[in-house]
């Protein structure tokens, strides 16, 4: 709150909230009108003090003590299924939003499924900061890369909450998915919109290495069929 000190009384400005109380300890107004004015010579001009009490601490990222990644576990699809809603109506990702967006996050063939949360917590009610999950590739991709799809896994379902970027989230999610493929003894690939430059630019860094292009079998948001390009990822 914000106290301003003045002639006559107390002024308290908080959350947006404006309360006025006088010298004798109640709310000034009501019955009885204004006090008479002072004998003598007009006063001198009020001088205004104020006094800031903190601020209730407020969630950032970067005063959290870690950014834990684990398994996720079907009580965090629902904080899944929101984080997603932000991305989709900040990016376009999906590019269709599901009818059944908890199913959308669990596709078939996974291999497996990992979140990232704020902090050392571990509980039900994690707040999601980002999601990734690993799935056995399809022989279209297998095809492409021209690779036997039962040595492949697919990185699937990669985004990061619209305010947790630029932390590198999206990095430390793609290499656990990575090293969970190599764990299985499985080559990690992934495909991505032609179009996703901040995607693909994000891929590279990473070193994973660019083995092919071709049609992404739905309808991009130009109403275009979509091209994707395929990545393999880094080896040990």
């Amino acid at each position: 709150g914000v106290w301003f000190r003045g002639g006559g009384g107390f002024f308290s400005l908080f959350f947006g909230s404006f309360f006025v109380w006088g010298g004798g300890g109640g709310p000034r107004g009501g019955g009885g009108g204004p006090p008479p004015p002072p004998a003598g010579p007009p006063p001198p001009t009020t001088h205004i003090t104020m006094t800031t009490t903190e601020a209730a601490p407020r969630l950032s990222l970067d005063a959290v003590p870690e950014r834990v990644i684990r398994p996720r576990r079907p009580t965090d699809l629902p904080a899944c299924a929101e984080a997603l809603r932000g991305v989709h109506e900040t990016d376009g990702y999906p590019v269709r939003w599901p009818a059944d967006p908890q199913g959308w996050l669990t596709p078939r063939d996974m291999i497996g499924c990992w979140i990232a949360t704020a902090g050392d917590t571990d509980t039900d009610t994690d707040r999601v900061l980002g999601h990734v999950a690993l799935t056995r590739a399809g022989a279209a991709i297998a095809e492409a890369l021209a690779l036997p799809a039962a040595k492949l896994a697919l990185v699937a379902r990669l985004f990061v909450a619209v305010d947790a970027r630029r932390g590198g989230l999206a990095t430390d999610l793609l290499d656990r998915a990575a090293r969970a493929a190599r764990d299985e003894g499985l080559q990690a690939v992934l495909e991505v919109d032609a179009a996703a430059a901040g995607a693909i630019a994000l891929y590279e860094r990473a070193g994973w290495r660019l083995a092919g292009s071709g049609d992404g079998g739905w309808i991009a948001a130009d109403g275009l069929p979509a091209r994707v390009r395929f990545y393999v990822g880094p080896v040990g």
